[in-house]
């Protein structure tokens, strides 16, 4: 069954729940359902108008801020750290400073080569 980005599979008797979101995180907790064991989220990062890295979390685990060129984690944050207080949605600021640093980095060695 599809409908609203969210996909539901069968494996084994257990639900399992993969929700890809690549514009907003979910409002609140209840929003899940209690019987999902995971969920994903995926956000692409942007630089100069080129998508350069992405947010991803794989519900429990941590979010994780990878580079799209090199596929190199350049950070993880805990939910306390990335969240907007009060509400489920990240704050995308320092994820978007770690790709725009690494995205620097690799055209100053590219410019000395």
């Amino acid at each position: 069954m599809l409908y609203l980005g969210t996909y539901h599979a069968h494996l084994k008797d257990e639900r399992i729940l993969f929700i890809f979101q690549s514009c907003a995180m979910l409002q609140d907790q209840k929003s899940i359902p209690g019987t999902a064991t995971m969920a994903y989220y995926l956000k692409p990062l942007t630089y100069n108008s080129q998508i350069a890295g992405y947010l991803i979390r794989s519900y429990p685990s941590s979010w994780t801020v990878l580079d799209a060129f090199s596929k190199e984690v350049l950070g993880t944050y805990s939910d306390d750290e990335i969240l907007v207080k009060k509400t489920n949605t990240p704050d995308l600021r320092n994820a978007g400073r770690l790709v725009q640093k690494s995205v620097d980095t690799r055209a100053i060695q590219a410019r000395q080569r």
